[in-house]
């Protein structure tokens, strides 16, 4: 992917990258990337998936998934019960290869299984069968929605907004997690991790996930600014009192 503010450096770089990579005029607008099936819509728009990752996990997972699944989680996501046994090396081995996979996916086209392959990826050195069937949660869901792409795009690209939240002491060591988006049409950018640092307050929690997340927002503009002019660039938050120590130092 070559990005340029100049056209003239990107049209120079065509020029001059060798004869080994194909002089398709076509290939300006891309339609496959390290694994992305990209589809360039009307309107400003970009349609992504990444199927054959998805397929592959749930062909390596060996269960049954026709029965599918309506939401990619249940209400014990966060609940871990430390007196179950660990997987068996073979199959410890095994669980961790996917959500490795499937964090790829997570991260770039399925925004909607993020919370999930995040919290999985805090237990990939001590599985159990609790996160296996966690992990069979998710893939069920995927294997149900297998065809649904990620659309992101903008009708101003000058307004950029971003939300960003935090869930308090939710993890079983007593940790936060970190939720953030910018939005335009779609996600597009997006992050869900466990903060690394045990704080007091949810307060304390927001303030961390405003850490977490703001360097998201600082390469969103200045990536846009090689091209575009921000008008506005809007950091939502829900708790006033985190506003006001972020605003007053």
């Amino acid at each position: 992917k070559i990005s340029h503010e100049s056209s003239d450096v990107v049209n120079d770089i065509i020029k001059n990258r060798g004869k080994n990579w194909e002089n398709d005029s076509e290939k300006r607008q891309g339609t496959y990337v390290v694994g992305m099936d990209i589809t360039f819509l009307e309107k400003m728009k970009v349609k992504i998936s990444m199927k054959n990752y998805l397929k592959e996990a749930i062909e390596a997972f060996g269960e049954d998934m026709t029965m599918g699944a309506a939401t990619p989680t249940t209400r014990n996501l966060f609940e871990v019960n430390e007196d179950l046994a660990l997987l068996k090396p073979k199959k410890a081995e095994l669980f961790h290869h996917i959500v490795a996979n499937v964090v790829f996916v997570a991260r770039w086209t399925r925004i909607d299984i993020q919370l999930t392959i995040a919290f999985l990826c805090t237990g990939v050195s001590k599985s159990t069968e609790e996160d296996w069937e966690k992990l069979h949660q998710v893939l069920k869901y995927v294997y149900k929605t297998i065809d649904l792409p990620r659309t992101v795009g903008a009708e101003n690209i000058s307004v950029l907004q971003t939300w960003v939240d935090a869930a308090y002491a939710v993890h079983n060591d007593m940790h936060s997690h970190t939720g953030g988006i910018s939005l335009a049409y779609g996600v597009i950018s997006s992050k869900s991790s466990k903060q690394k640092i045990n704080v007091k307050s949810s307060t304390a929690a927001e303030l961390v996930g405003v850490s977490d997340f703001i360097p998201n927002t600082l390469w969103l503009n200045c990536f846009l600014k090689k091209g575009y002019k921000i008008q506005t660039n809007i950091f939502y938050q829900d708790i006033q009192s985190v506003i006001l120590l972020e605003t007053n130092g």
